[in-house]
C-alpha cells in the first residue's frame, strides 16, 4: 500500500498546475505595466539629458569668436562653409520645416539647420556624438533623432524615420 501512495505525491495535481499559472497571470499583470512605464520614463530622461548637453553645447559653440563666420556668430550648423552655413547668419527668419527659408529642402544630410555634431566635438564642447542624433548630423551615427537648431537658437529634435514628429516620442529612443 506504501508503494501507491508514493506514486501519488510524485505529481502536481492539475488544479495545482491551473493555480500556480493563473498566479503568475495576475503578477505578471500587475509587473509589466510597471516596468514598461519606467522605460518609457528613463528614455524621456535621457532624450531630455541629451537635449540639455546638445543645447549647452551649441550655446558655447555659438559665443566662441574662433567659430564666426564672416565676422558674425554662427551655430555649427552641417554644411559648413556652404549655403548650410550661411542660412545661420538668417536662423531668426526660419526653422528646419520651413522649405521657404531653405531649412528643409528634401536633402536633410545637406540642410541649413541640422546641427553638425562633429565641430562640436573637434571644439570639444562634447566628447562623443550623443546615440540620438541620427545620420542626418553626421555619417557614422544612426539614432532616432535629427537635432537641429530652431528659430529661437533652441535645440529640439524631429523624429528621423519621418522627418514629421517633433521632440520626444514615447518608446523611440536608441
Amino acid at each position: 500500500m506504501n508503494a501507491i501512495k508514493n506514486n501519488r505525491e510524485k505529481g502536481f495535481t492539475l488544479i495545482e498546475i491551473l493555480i500556480a499559472v493563473a498566479l503568475l497571470a495576475i503578477i505578471s499583470a500587475v509587473v509589466i505595466p510597471n516596468v514598461t512605464g519606467y522605460l518609457g520614463r528613463g528614455e524621456s530622461a535621457a532624450y531630455k539629458g541629451d537635449l540639455r548637453l546638445i543645447q549647452s553645447a551649441v550655446d558655447g559653440y555659438y559665443g566662441d569668436p574662433a567659430n564666426r563666420i564672416g565676422g558674425k556668430k554662427a551655430y555649427p550648423l552641417k554644411g559648413a562653409g556652404t549655403v548650410a552655413q550661411s542660412n545661420a547668419q538668417k536662423i531668426s527668419g526660419g526653422t528646419p520645416l520651413d522649405p521657404g527659408n531653405d531649412g528643409w529642402d528634401g536633402t536633410p544630410s545637406t540642410s541649413g539647420y541640422f546641427i553638425d555634431f562633429t565641430a562640436l566635438v573637434t571644439a570639444k564642447l562634447i566628447t562623443d556624438v550623443p546615440g540620438s542624433a541620427s545620420a542626418d548630423n553626421t555619417g557614422g551615427v544612426s539614432g532616432s533623432y535629427s537635432w537641429y537648431v530652431g528659430s529661437d537658437g533652441k535645440v529640439n529634435a524631429i523624429l528621423a524615420a519621418t522627418h514629421t514628429l517633433t521632440g520626444f516620442q514615447d518608446g523611440i529612443f536608441p
